[in-house]
């Protein structure tokens, strides 16, 4: 119901049956409002806590692509973790490579949570990070397809056990600990 106009009330003088039955009218028209924005309010709170709340921690499968030996952490460290709000997952993928972590025999690939949605491709972005004093970060791109995401260089070569020739996993004077880290956002079905 609209708000009816109160044209014929005058200041002062006691209100006409019609002019009290307008009053009535919009008061109630103004409590069903409030309460439907009362309930807008509870559910934009719930959102609220939804993309506030923690991020979940999910196991990441690194493997390489081909028929070759995949890679193994050792005793290095792989985390991944994830935020999904609606049909839309924020995911964050850290690798810290340690003295007995194996790089497999080609380009890295890496699970995620969720499926993406069918036919989509998406991008992100990595950087690795080199420990080592007056060496140089890369930064890259993540990108997937089906629910494996691979990180290419910016020259366009995709990151591997040997690309970038950095990693010096448990050679004498190596430059570890090694540090990927891969930030992508992404829709799902």
């Amino acid at each position: 119901m609209a708000i009816q106009p109160m044209a014929d009330a005058v200041s002062g003088q006691t209100a006409s049956s019609a002019e009290y039955n307008k009053v009535t009218a919009n008061v109630r028209d103004l409590d069903s409002r409030l309460t439907t924005t009362d309930g807008k309010a509870n559910n934009n709170a719930a959102a609220i806590t939804a993309i506030a709340g923690a991020w979940q921690t999910y196991n990441v499968e690194w493997t390489s692509i081909g028929s070759g030996s995949n890679p193994t952490i050792g005793n290095g460290t792989l985390r991944g973790r994830y935020k999904q709000i609606g049909k839309t997952v924020f995911l964050n993928i850290h690798l810290v490579l340690g003295t007995t972590s194996t790089l497999g025999s080609d380009r890295w690939l890496f699970s995620t949570p969720v499926a993406p949605r069918t036919g989509s491709r998406h991008s992100g972005v990595a950087i690795l990070l080199n420990q080592a004093p007056s060496t140089d970060d890369f930064f890259c791109s993540a990108q997937f397809s089906s629910s494996v995401i691979w990180v290419k260089m910016l020259d366009g070569s995709t990151v591997g056990p040997s690309n970038p020739d950095i990693w010096n996993v448990g050679s004498s004077g190596n430059r570890y600990p090694h540090e990927l880290s891969i930030d992508i956002t992404y829709e799902t079905d």
